[in-house]
């Protein structure tokens, strides 16, 4: 199929070119399978993110977070709400992390650090490390 689509293209294809591509695929599907343990590994997926997340252009200074009833606000270095597209709002862990990684700030600031469950806390530590800080927050907005 794929020697007819290059043929379509008014492409040819030889043998041997062929059979360099069949080689390569084997290579690496032998490297997969080699690397299997790897690659499924939590610990080897968080370092993939945390490496794109080092790697990304900083788009804002800073991310102020707090939470409110059910769901989680975003707030900007002048304390702006920064809206979800979607809901309006971080309405749950995932996605909260999710919008940091997209939004990649310099600097977090979470003011919600004792009702954020501790997984989720431990999370944003290992992906953000010396961006978050936890601030204590006694009086809820």
């Amino acid at each position: 199929m794929l020697i007819a689509q290059f043929q379509e293209l008014g492409e040819d294809i030889t043998d041997e070119q062929i059979k360099q591509l069949k080689d390569k695929w084997c290579e690496l599907i032998e490297i997969a399978n080699e690397n299997e343990v790897y690659l499924y590994s939590d610990e080897t997926f968080l370092e993939l993110i945390k490496f794109l997340i080092d790697n990304i252009e900083v788009k804002s200074d800073e991310i102020n977070i707090m939470k409110n009833e059910d769901s989680y606000d975003a707030f900007d270095s002048k304390f702006l709400l920064i809206e979800d597209d979607e809901n309006k709002k971080f309405s749950n862990e995932e996605k909260l992390v999710a919008k940091l990684i997209s939004k990649c700030p310099k600097n977090i600031n979470i003011y919600c650090g004792e009702c954020l469950p501790e997984n989720l806390k431990d999370l944003i530590c290992v992906l953000f490390e010396k961006r978050v800080k936890f601030i204590s927050n006694s009086n809820n907005y």
